[in-house]
């Protein structure tokens, strides 16, 4: 690779999240595999390139041409020596969360007039010293190399028009167009049918709600029902107790009658005693409270 910078090797993962397009995803994770940078150094590109191809085609992504991996190879390393540049100006050191205050721009631009500085401030260990003079060599490596193909290097978009995606294709094979529209298919089909699954899934919690809300008023029209027949029972029970205390009322009254050695209404009217006088008498209370008195 063109650095060793530790913070630097960890800030090139997020070279892939500038464009999201396949090319630069599949060509970056190319660069960051071990070996791989420093076969293309030794001008091995047209090999280089056609791996990179094969690598696309195993990911369903043709249409693609080796002019368009050099380019892309050649755009990350620009990104690079911006990195490098930018890191040994702001002085960062294996620092992750520094990495998010560089941007990766789909065209890098790198000035010719900006040259790479080194410095080590006094008070500093050997070990960031030798960390310095690390990164002080590849930016300079960075900026020698990047000098050289400055004429042939061209953005992602230029490679994308002027390439296989321009040229006509043969059967079998999708140019880049082709299969981004067969991509948004296919997300279209799946949000399609994640949208009507769900509507399954509710549709099936609403049927199974209503039939506990129906399950629910049956059981509350039948603790009604329980309730009325109970209500109902109650209601018996109090009739029946009223006329079992009238029919004792009556016993008592008869058994006063007894113990006063008075007549019975009966008797009286049997005598010939009229019923208005019987009446008057009132018999039973005056026997009842005769009990009470010898109570």
């Amino acid at each position: 690779m063109v650095h060793r910078h530790p913070a630097a090797a960890r800030c090139s993962k997020r070279l892939t999240a500038a464009t999201g397009l396949p090319l630069q995803s599949t060509v970056t994770k190319w660069v960051l595999s071990p070996g791989n940078y420093q076969r293309w150094r030794l001008d091995w590109k047209a090999k280089v390139a056609l791996e990179v191809l094969e690598e696309l085609e195993a990911a369903w992504y043709q249409g693609f041409a080796p002019v368009d991996v050099e380019h892309t190879i050649q755009n990350i390393e620009r990104q690079y020596v911006n990195l490098a540049q930018w890191m040994q100006k702001s002085g960062i050191r294996a620092s992750d969360r520094a990495c998010f205050a560089f941007t990766f721009p789909v065209e890098a631009s790198l000035s010719s007039s900006s040259s790479p500085s080194s410095s080590s401030s006094a008070g500093k260990d050997n070990e960031d010293e030798v960390e310095d003079d690390e990164q002080d060599d590849d930016v300079k490596e960075a900026a020698e190399y990047a000098g050289t193909t400055a004429g042939r290097k061209r953005p992602i978009e230029v490679a994308f028009r002027s390439s296989k995606a321009q040229r006509p294709l043969s059967s079998g094979v999708f140019s880049p167009v082709a299969a981004c529209k067969l991509e948004y298919e296919m997300k279209t089909i799946h949000d399609r049918y994640e949208s009507e699954q769900t509507k399954r899934i509710c549709a099936v919690q609403g049927e199974r709600f209503r039939a506990d809300g129906e399950k629910w008023k049956s059981e509350v029209e039948r603790y009604k029902a329980g309730a009325a027949k109970a209500q109902m029972q109650a209601e018996r029970a109090r009739a029946a107790t009223e006329q079992r205390k009238s029919e004792i009322e009556q016993d008592r009254c008869g058994m006063a009658f007894k113990v006063e050695g008075l007549a019975s209404r009966h008797e009286l009217a049997e005598k010939g005693v009229p019923f208005e006088e019987i009446d008057k008498i009132k018999l039973c209370e005056a026997g009842l409270m005769g009990i009470g008195k010898r109570n």
